[in-house]
């Protein structure tokens, strides 16, 4: 059982804790870490999803994704996820934290809702993504793919990819500024 912080609307601490089935269920709003992995050649590390994931099954998504568990800070949460799906054990001065912004869908006819304040984090490195290791019940496999053709396929809505639009504008953002 996964226990998340529960926040208000607004992302403030609402001052308890529930089951990350129980988040979902009633649309309570949580916390979760996004990462973008940069490879070495300035390239985006995409993840395809599990086949075996109850959520957008076998489709490409943003580098690591996932739940910020009760107690743990946002940073903490992308460190211990960014191991978990790939792996390789990162640093957490390694992680560049690029904004917050949040999110709210529904799937399953409104069985599933999802509130969530995205913390989102850059992450570069040199490992190459054939030496990453999956966890098999959330990651297929990763891939690197040029920022021109990641922004190709959010433009045309490719089919088998769920990147965040909001995402990748922030992401874009740091790029340019930086």
């Amino acid at each position: 059982m996964e226990m998340l912080d529960i926040l208000n609307p607004d992302g403030t601490d609402a001052g308890y804790t529930a089951d990350k089935s129980e988040a979902h269920a009633k649309g309570l709003w949580h916390r979760v870490a996004h990462i973008w992995i940069i490879d070495s050649e300035n390239n985006v590390v995409l993840q395809r999803r599990s086949k075996n994931k109850e959520n957008h099954p076998d489709i490409y998504d943003i580098s690591v994704a996932g739940h910020i568990s009760a107690g743990e800070s946002p940073v903490g949460g992308a460190l211990r996820e960014a191991e978990e799906e790939t792996g390789i054990i990162f640093s957490e001065i390694n992680f560049i934290p690029i904004g917050k912004y949040s999110s709210s869908y529904t799937l399953f006819d409104g069985l599933y809702i999802n509130n969530e304040w995205v913390y989102l984090y850059v992450l570069y490195t040199d490992i190459l993504v054939e030496d990453f290791i999956p966890q098999p019940s959330e990651v297929d496999h990763f891939i690197n793919l040029p920022i021109a053709e990641l922004s190709n396929w959010i433009v045309t809505g490719k089919e088998d990819c769920i990147c965040d639009p909001k995402s990748f504008e922030m992401l874009n953002d740091y790029l340019l500024n930086k």
